[in-house]
Parts: C-alpha cells; sequence; structure tokens
C-alpha cells in the first residue's frame, strides 16, 4: 500500500485559490495605480495653474487678478523678502518662500510648484515667480481633490493588502480546515486499497469505494457458498454418523446370545466400523479446515513413495506401479501429500476386490505437473461421475471425501484433479499443479 496519499486535487484547489488572490491583487493593485494617477494627474494640473498664475501675476501685467474659475484663491507679493501686497489665502507672510525654507532651497529644487499642502483646513499648491528689483510673486491654488485622490490613495493601499490577507486566511480555512475530511477520507480509502499514483482523489475515492463493495460482495458470496458446502458436509456427516453408529449398535446387540466366535466376528466388524468412522472424521476436519500453505521445493516421486507405503498398509493386496521421476515443484508438502494419498487410496479401494495392480505416472507438460493415477476396477458411471467431487456422493467406506479432499488442496495450488475414462475399464484420475518457479 502505498503510503503518500494523492494529491491532485489538493493541488488543484491550491492553484485555484493562488490564481484567484493574483487576481484579487492585481485588480487592487489596478485600482491602486488608477487613483495614483488620478491624484497625479489632479496634483500636476494644480501646480500649472499656480505656475501659470505667478507668471501672470510677476509679469508686465502686475495687478492682473485670476478668474475665479482658475481656482487661485490668494497670493503675495514680497520685494526683498517683505510682504508688500497680499490678497485671499496667500499663506503666511513672515515666511517668503513658504513651504521652502529658502530661496535657495527652492532653486535646488528646481523651481517647480510644492504640493499640495495643507493650509488651514484646505489642501492648496504653492507657486513663486521672481520679478525685477527684487520682487517676488507668490500664488496659491486650491487643491480639494488632490486630497480625495491622497485619501484613495491609502485606501487602495489598505484594500491591497486587505485582500492578499483575507485571501490568505481564506486559503489556509479551505485547505488546512474545510478539506481535512476529504483527507481524512482519503487516508482510510488508503488502508483498504492501494494508491493509485496521479489519478485524482475523487477519482480515486470512487475507485476505492467501487472496490470495497466489490470485495464486499465477493466475501458475502464466499461465505454464503461456505455456508451452503458446511451445511451439506454437516448433512452427509450426520448420514455416514448414523450408518455407522447403527451397524456398531447392531452388533453389540447381537453379542448377547453370539457364540464365541460370533462374537469375535461382530466384535471385529463393529471395530472396523469405529475405525471407518474415525477416518472418516478426520477426513471430514481436514476438508473444512482453513489452510495456510506453506510452498517449499519438493520432490514429487518422494511425496508418491511415502503415499503408496501408507496405502499399503491398509490394502496389502494392491500391487503399486510407479512411473517418472525427477519431478519437482513448489508446493506445501502436507497439502500435496493429503492430495496424492487421496488419490491412491481411491484407486486402491477400487481394486482391492481383485487385487489389480494401480498405476502411478508423474510427467511434466511445459509449466505443468501431472500426476496420473489408474485403476482396473469397476470404474465409474456417467451419474455417479458428475458427482465424483461432492463430498458423501459416494458409498465407499471413505465416505467420499478423498477426491472432494484431493481437489481442494490441488486447487489450494493454482490447479486441479479431474477424472477421465480410461480405455479397457477401470478410471483415471489426473492431478495437475504449477510446476516449480525459477525452474
Amino acid at each position: 500500500m502505498s503510503g503518500r496519499l494523492p494529491g491532485r486535487r489538493f493541488r488543484e484547489v491550491q492553484l485555484l485559490i493562488g490564481a484567484t488572490l493574483v487576481v484579487l491583487v492585481a485588480v487592487a493593485v489596478a485600482l491602486l495605480e488608477g487613483v495614483l494617477a488620478l491624484a497625479q494627474g489632479l496634483e500636476e494640473e494644480a501646480r500649472r495653474r499656480a505656475v501659470l498664475a505667478a507668471e501672470l501675476l510677476a509679469g508686465p501685467r502686475a495687478g492682473f487678478a485670476p478668474p475665479p474659475a482658475s481656482g487661485v484663491v490668494g497670493g503675495v507679493t514680497f520685494v526683498d523678502g517683505r510682504a508688500v501686497e497680499s490678497w485671499g489665502e496667500g499663506g503666511p507672510e513672515g515666511a517668503p518662500w513658504w513651504p521652502w525654507p529658502s530661496r535657495q532651497a527652492w532653486e535646488r529644487g528646481g523651481r517647480a510648484a510644492a504640493g499640495p499642502v495643507r493650509l488651514g483646513d484646505a489642501h492648496v499648491v504653492v507657486a513663486y515667480r521672481p520679478g525685477g528689483g527684487g520682487r517676488v510673486v507668490r500664488t496659491v491654488v486650491a487643491a480639494p481633490l488632490a486630497a480625495v485622490a491622497q485619501r484613495w490613495r491609502w485606501l487602495g493601499g489598505s484594500l491591497a493588502l486587505l485582500v492578499a490577507g483575507g485571501g490568505g486566511v481564506l486559503a489556509w480555512l479551505l485547505i488546512s480546515r474545510a478539506l481535512a475530511p476529504y483527507r481524512e477520507l482519503l487516508a482510510e480509502a488508503s488502508r483498504v486499497v492501494r494508491g493509485p499514483g496521479g489519478v485524482a482523489e475523487d477519482r480515486f475515492l470512487v475507485e476505492a469505494f467501487r472496490t470495497t463493495i466489490q470485495r464486499l460482495e465477493t466475501s458475502e458470496r464466499a461465505l454464503r457458498q461456505r455456508a451452503e458446502d458446511l451445511a451439506v458436509l454437516s448433512a452427509g456427516l450426520a448420514h455416514e454418523l448414523r450408518n455407522a453408529l447403527a451397524t456398531v449398535t447392531g452388533y453389540l446387540r447381537l453379542l448377547a446370545g453370539a457364540k464365541e466366535e460370533e462374537r469375535r466376528e461382530y466384535l471385529a466388524v463393529a471395530s472396523q466400523e469405529a475405525a471407518n468412522l474415525s477416518q472418516l472424521l478426520e477426513r471430514f476436519l481436514t476438508l473444512t479446515q482453513p489452510h495456510t500453505l506453506r510452498p517449499v521445493a519438493v520432490r514429487l516421486e518422494e511425496v508418491v513413495q511415502d503415499a503408496v507405503r501408507r496405502v499399503c498398509t491398509v490394502f496389502p493386496q494392491v500391487p503399486f506401479v510407479v512411473e517418472g521421476g525427477g519431478v519437482e515443484l513448489t508446493a506445501d508438502p502436507m497439502a500435496l501429500s493429503v492430495a496424492v494419498e487421496n488419490l491412491l487410496r481411491n484407486a486402491a479401494e477400487a481394486s482391492a476386490s481383485n487385487a489389480t495392480p494401480v498405476e502411478v505416472k508423474t510427467q511434466v507438460q511445459g509449466a505443468t505437473v501431472r500426476l496420473v493415477v489408474e485403476d482396473r476396477g469397476p470404474g465409474v458411471s456417467a451419474d455417479v461421475a458428475e458427482r465424483l467431487f461432492v463430498p458423501f456422493a459416494s458409498t465407499k467406506p471413505s465416505g467420499g471425501l478423498g477426491l472432494a479432499l484431493a481437489r481442494r488442496m490441488a486447487r489450494l495450488h493454482g490447479g486441479d484433479v479431474r477424472y477421465e475414462h480410461r480405455d479397457g475399464g477401470g478410471a483415471r484420475f489426473v492431478l495437475e499443479l504449477p510446476g516449480r518457479e525459477g525452474a
């Protein structure tokens, strides 16, 4: 499972928020630049009018009165630094170069107009124009819109800061707080389904949900099938137990009035039934228990020889002919031994009545290992062949569990067991398993 959560959608959200912030800041900056341009235009216009009025007042037409529309609100005429004439709101008369400290400062400033500066409660622009004979004229022009522009300048800067700060807070809240449950959901989904790499989170969640539902449905079907199989197995086991107990009970009842020789016969039959019942229970437990395979390298002929020795102790009259060798595969030795022994036992039961040989062949076909077991018994009828691997479908002493158990062990290894008709009578069972890994 990947320890890293997919982050495509988070990156997209971050980029979207970042782009939004950039747009908002750009709008605020454009607004601020417009306000600044307006303020500068108004200030330049006020300076131009102040300089023009000063030139007119200091020129040959001295004493010229500017019209009210020009915005000139006052002026002062200085001669050798003393105010000799003033009108309107001309500014302080005791400072001949206000707002500059001296004429030298005014000249260093390029002889430009000053302002806007405050004069009382108003904002004005101040201009000077020297004349002949130590005469200097100061003109004062009102600049009311310049003050408004300055306020908008501060407002625009504050707005830009507010947009940037508010956008940052919004981004933090959205990503860190609003998307926190989404991230937790992704973490839980990644515990169930392997992370899909660069796939977007919403698609990942859909796939995780779909995969989880499919797993639940598969698990539910498996559990339902398992319950049905256990029900069939339980019913079959109960039937076999009832028959075996009835046989044992019947012979025990006959002991009371039986002769010595009959007693020995009855006890032998009851003992055999008890032994068969014990084997039946062991096979039933093996069939129903879950198995965890521990595969290792196994030589098939060694497993076959061990199984032959065990089966011969029960069926000493049945000869076994083993062919082939040098076959290796990767398998669980115990599970493989169970499958092989049950196939050999099934063939021995079919051959026990006439003591015909059982042929066992080990083969390799491509990547598949085959174990072929043939007997010359009575064979298998068509109706029985359809139910060969169903537990308790047979009337053999093993209770019909051997073939079912062999097939289950084979399928745990990724293989199978199947029945084939044998020419000349009898039956052929083939165990197929994957070959040894890396061979």
